[in-house]
This record gives structure tokens, sequence and C-alpha cells, in this order.
């Protein structure tokens, strides 16, 4: 049986040696135990009482030589307390800048100084990111249960957004050990989402399905199908497996097929943001594919410049292609084009292993069809 503990500051007095500050603490569930209450004065001094925790509340009282500014139950976390939220009286929100030293017991605002914004959540149990003219949320309940949402605002005011929920579930995986392992097996979301194209807006309705990799496979699918208000939908597949080769070589391949029915209005027409060197226009219907080679490099950590540690290597050299077409009719009649690329990806880690990130650098060219010679960088953290 889960428990968890809470605390309410009552009343504070000031008495003629001190202050006197009244306490409730309150167990819901679990077993009687004792735990420590804290309070922390205005000096940042604390002062401790234990409650033996046989009821399921009790008032406690604090005599201190100055003001109490917080209280916490079971300020060292010893106890498998179900929400550590609401340990805390005032609520602690604290300001943070790497994940390392995020308290258990505290929302915490973490600023971005790339976009000017900032995230404010609570461990991984919800996140609301702010930047300028865009805001979104997520909230997981539980590990199957996710609710997400997302604003825009466009040029003369106008509002884009999403609505989704996604369920997760969980299937046991293959270890090699007698133990039960559970890992997640399928993502189904729904979503609403409200575009703009031009000065309309445009409702979409979305059901997807998508097959996750686990330890024992890389092997991802997804399927995902959009109806738009105006009665024009599309269906889009994707598919993605990897081979080991050699330790540390590994065949990847990946592809996606999308069908319009209807005349698709142009934020529901498929892109091929996936191809970098390559100029492809949004189309009705789409089919692309890539296959790669990429080899892990594992060695001793080394720095880099005195900025980082570089933790490992991923060098991939890849071959895609896609072609677009507007009906059926002109399926088979549009010539494909295709880029060939490689690309090196460095895990780096700095302030100690505090802070791991990713570089990538890639340079694509094309090989058939109209485009120009690209190269990217990315971070990602």
């Amino acid at each position: 049986m889960t428990v968890d503990y809470t605390i309410e500051i009552k009343s504070r007095e000031k008495t003629a040696t001190g202050y006197e500050t009244t306490v409730v603490v309150r167990r819901e569930g679990g077993v009687p135990q004792p735990v420590e209450v804290e309070a922390r004065l205005s000096s940042d001094a604390t002062v401790r009482q234990t409650w033996n925790g046989e009821a399921t509340e009790e008032t406690l009282v604090f005599t201190t030589p100055s003001p109490v500014s917080r209280v916490t139950v079971d300020p060292d976390h010893r106890l498998p307390d179900g929400d550590r939220l609401n340990n805390n009286d005032p609520i602690k929100i604290v300001t943070a800048v790497n994940r390392a030293v995020l308290p258990l017991d505290a929302y915490v605002i973490t600023p971005n100084p790339t976009t000017g914004g900032f995230s404010f959540f609570w461990l991984d149990r919800f996140r609301i990111t702010v930047q300028e003219n865009t805001a979104s949320v997520v909230v997981n309940e539980g590990r199957n249960h996710t609710l997400a949402g997302a604003v825009s605002i466009a040029e003369g005011n106008r509002l884009a957004g999403r609505l989704a929920y996604t369920y997760t579930s969980y299937a046991p995986v293959e270890t090699g050990s007698p133990a039960t392992y559970w890992a997640p097996d399928v993502e189904l979301t729904t979503s609403l989402r409200r575009l703009l194209d031009g000065d309309d807006a445009l409702w979409i309705f979305s059901l997807s399905a998508l097959d996750l990799p686990s330890i024992g496979t890389s092997r991802a699918a997804a399927v995902g199908v959009d109806i738009a208000g105006g009665g024009s939908a599309r269906l889009a597949i994707q598919a993605f497996d990897e081979i080991r080769l050699l330790p540390n070589l590994y065949l990847q391949g990946i592809g996606i097929l999308g069908f319009g029915v209807g005349n698709l209005p142009d934020p529901m027409q498929f892109t091929f943001d996936e191809l970098a060197a390559l100029s492809l226009q949004s189309a009705n219907n789409k089919l692309t594919g890539s296959i790669s080679v990429t080899l892990d490099t594992v060695e001793e950590p080394y720095n880099l410049l005195n900025l980082a540690m570089v933790d490992g290597r991923r060098t991939r050299l890849f071959l895609a292609g896609g072609l677009g077409w507007t009906s059926l009719r002109e399926c088979g009649t549009t010539t494909p084009s295709v880029e060939a690329g490689i690309e090196q990806t460095l895990a780096l880690s700095t302030l100690g292993g505090l802070i791991p990130f990713e570089l990538r650098v890639a340079i694509s060219t094309p090989v058939i069809g109209e485009g120009v010679t690209v190269l990217s960088f990315g971070i990602s953290f």
C-alpha cells in the first residue's frame, strides 16, 4: 500500500521568549512508522521533531528563537512517499540549470537562454514550457497516460494549437534473466489540432499507433490517420529496422509512405524535411526511404579543447531518396530524387559529466534530381 505524507502550518505566534509555530502532519495509507519533521527558521537554522506516525493526523508545536519560514515532513526522503510536493509548507519552488541538482519535493524553474523562455516542471510528472509566442504542457499520469497541449500565436494574433492524449502499453521483454522485465510496447495517440491555412483555420483530428523498439529488437513501425474538417484525409505509414553486421557496425533502413484522399490543404500536404539536399515540393502523396551504415566507436573519453569530454563517436554513411505525386494516375511516372552523405555525431559531456549533449555534423549532396550540397550542424541535450 502506498503512503502519502502531508504537512500544513496552522498558526504562527510571537511569545515572550521567541516564536511558537503549530503544524499539522497527516499520513494517508502505508503503515505507522517514525518520520522526521523539520522546521527551517528565518535565520536558515533548522530544528527537528520525530513523529511516531501511529495516528493518521498529529499536531506538533515548534518553539523557536526566530520565525519559522518552512516546515518539511521526511526531509531526508527516507520513506517511499507517493507525492512529495505536499511534503513542504509553503510549497517549494527552486531554479536549476541541470537535472543533477533537481529536488524531489519541489517545483523547478529552468531558464532557456537559447530561446529566452523557461520550463516549469516536477520530475517527469509534468512540464510547462513557455517561449516567445509559444507555450506547451505535458502531464504524465502513471506510466500509461500522457496529456499534451501546445499553443502558438501567429501574425495577426491568430492562434494555432494541439491537444493530444497518449496511452502507452507495456509488455515483457526477454533479457536472458529469470526475472520479468517490462518495457514500453505500443503508443496509441489521439489528437485535435488547429492549424492556419492562409486566413482560415483548419481543424484536424488524428489517430496514430507506434510500435516501439525494445531491448530485444530495434524494429519500430508507425501508422497515422489525419482527417480534416473539410473531409480530406491522409494516411502515413513508417517503418525502421536495424541489422548488426559486426561489433559496433550496423545497417539501418527507414521508409515512409503517405497517401492523401481528396485535395489536401497546404498544412496537410506531405513534406520532405528528412531530405536535406533535395528540393522536393510538398505533395498529396509521398514515398521516401534511406539506408545507412553506422559505426559506433567505443574508446577512452578524451578532452576536446578543454571544453568538454568526448565520450563516444558515431559515423554514418547514408543514401536517401524520395518522390511525390499528386494523384494515383501519376504514381510510377515521377522520377525519384536521391542524395548521399556522411554524418558524424559526438557524444559529449561537460561540468564533470553533469551536462551530457550530442554534437552532429553532416554533409549531404544530390545524386539524382535538383538540389544543392548542404553542410548542417546540430546540438541536442
